[in-house]
């Protein structure tokens, strides 16, 4: 899975020189869908989405970040092999 690299605690991206621009795209996104949904129901970053992930049933989530990609991570989720087939 490939999701944007950012974090959704604001001090962990201070950092990435892309961060203002992401938040930016993010306050847009969110003030467009402000008649679907409120504010604390939208969440990005990769601790949401490593949680997501592990609530669908992924045992392993690994995150990378490539050296010549600043702007998403990579995610590696893997199923717990089930005996029962």
């Amino acid at each position: 899975m490939q999701d944007i690299a950012n974090s959704n605690q604001a001090e962990l991206n201070l950092k990435n020189p892309l961060a203002p621009l992401l938040h930016t795209i993010f306050c847009m996104r969110n003030k467009a869908r402000q008649n679907e949904a409120s504010m604390e129901h939208i969440s990005w970053g990769q601790e949401p989405a490593c949680q997501t992930l592990e609530e669908v049933g992924f045992e392993k989530v690994e995150v990378h970040a490539l050296p010549y990609d600043m702007f998403n991570y990579f995610y590696v989720a893997s199923k717990p092999i089930s005996s029962e087939r």
